[in-house]
């Protein structure tokens, strides 16, 4: 059983929880994302025009990763 746990901590660690480095790789247009300041604060925005939007836009020289937005919580049953 350690060693599944282990092997797992592995995956997580090198797939980041799930973040994507800028660096490595931008979202697809015209996609809302979850994304990582460089002073690490999180925010929904949106990417269009190879730009990160918001309230302001951003580049990636102020957005260090993004990731997917996760599926919507649907109940049980629905």
């Amino acid at each position: 059983f350690e060693k599944i746990i282990e092997k797992l901590e592995e995956i997580r660690e090198q797939y980041n929880n799930g973040w994507i480095p800028c660096s490595e790789r931008l979202p697809e247009e015209n996609t809302s994302v979850i994304a990582c300041f460089i002073h690490g604060a999180v925010m929904e925005l949106e990417f269009y025009d190879g730009i990160f939007h918001g309230i302001y836009d951003y580049t990636t020289k102020a957005i260090s990763a993004w990731m997917p937005l996760p599926e919507p919580y649907q109940p049980k049953g629905e």
